[in-house]
């Protein structure tokens, strides 16, 4: 069978009664797929193995792993056990120690830097959970291994939802309370930030990392990602719509003809001058990303993650502006935003900027995936 075997796994066929057992082999150079007579079915490359993996998971079965060659041929998937499993992980290529560690520090930095927001704003957040934070930021400073990610998920889990539940229950008076604001951010953003820290623990987190590296003309020839194209061009529409609205508002706050709405005020700022602050600002942030998508030497594809959930997180807020300002017959133009924001302290509205991240997280995953199989083909 040429060459020392490393690892073998037995496995079992998807969506058949047989108890046959396929193997899979991967040599020093090469994985090789048998079946139960023990015929070649496929031999590739083993430093390119993960460009020929799908990995996904079954919620009765556990996960599935297929091995597929080329788009139309026939491909071949097998259930795997536990111990398959990291025995396969094993096998793919993985970062290199001082980017790992790296990787692990970065996190454990802002999550210090989250600490020291909790405990010197008191009256928002409570300081056990900035003690907390700190402290697993320490941990990861010191031990800076993958491990601390499984450490650092619950914690900012029960942070998020302690601050959205419970953070912003004491607001109260006319306006939008600032501080309750706050804290509704902040439990969203650690919410998706605990389902980003288990991702990165994911199976197909390592094989997607191998792919990369397996796709080096991708990751360093600039311009090349049709996917971060897509991303730059949609933050530059975003540009122009966030920028047509603010003239529009201009011209309507000069000829006096902006109507003020019910509530008053976030904080010393009047609703109509949030929108009119808002809007060129957060237009502008969207051209200066999408122009450096575009025109960075470096395919951008972290970057163009957090552009997406930007631009995920403005949508929301003006489509919940939109649908509060309509259910309040209030006058839009001018409050758009700010009624937005006034909504984001409602369960609903938080609840489905949380859901429509994790979604858009999901396909740019997928995305990402496709195109990197493009570019290897």
């Amino acid at each position: 069978m040429g060459g020392v075997p490393l690892n073998t796994l037995s496995l079992r066929l998807k969506n058949t009664r047989t108890k046959e057992v396929w193997t899979a082999e991967f040599d020093t150079t090469v994985v090789r797929l048998w079946d139960p007579q023990k015929r070649e079915v496929l031999m590739v490359p083993r430093e390119h193995v993960a460009q020929y993996l799908r990995l996904q998971r079954d919620l009765f079965r556990g996960w599935i792993v297929t091995f597929a060659v080329l788009e139309g041929v026939k491909s071949h998937s097998f259930y795997l056990g536990r111990g398959d499993l990291v025995r396969l992980m094993t096998c793919m290529p993985r970062k290199s120690p001082g980017e790992a560690r790296k990787e692990v520090r970065l996190q454990a930095v802002a999550l210090g830097l989250s600490g020291i927001l909790f405990l010197v704003l008191p009256d928002v957040f409570w300081w056990m959970w900035g003690a907390a934070l700190l402290g697993s930021g320490a941990v990861g400073l010191v031990y800076p291994h993958r491990g601390v990610y499984s450490l650092n998920a619950p914690l900012l889990f029960f942070a998020g939802v302690y601050q959205l539940f419970v953070g912003g229950a004491g607001a109260s008076g006319p306006g939008i309370n600032t501080m309750a604001l706050l804290s509704t951010v902040v439990g969203i953003m650690f919410v998706c930030w605990s389902v980003q820290q288990l991702a990165m623990l994911s199976p197909n987190a390592q094989i997607r990392v191998a792919r990369l590296r397996e796709n080096r003309e991708a990751v360093t020839a600039g311009g090349s990602s049709r996917l971060v194209r897509a991303v730059a061009w949609c933050s530059i529409v975003v540009f122009g719509g966030l920028w047509a609205y603010s003239i529009l508002l201009a011209y309507l706050v000069w000829t006096g003809r902006a109507a003020q709405p019910a509530t008053a005020s976030v904080g010393r700022i009047s609703l109509t001058s949030l929108d009119f602050v808002a809007c060129p600002v957060l237009g502008t942030l969207s051209l200066l990303t999408g122009m450096v998508l575009l025109f960075r030497k470096k395919t951008a594809y972290l970057e163009a993650k957090i552009t997406g959930q930007m631009l995920v997180s403005v949508a929301l807020v003006a489509f919940w502006g939109a649908v509060t300002g309509i259910a309040a017959r209030e006058e839009l133009l001018g409050h758009l935003f700010a009624w937005g924001l006034a909504t984001f302290m409602q369960p609903y509205a938080w609840l489905s900027l949380v859901a429509a991240v994790l979604i858009f997280n999901r396909w740019y995953g997928r995305a990402l995936d496709r195109e990197l199989e493009t570019n290897f083909e």
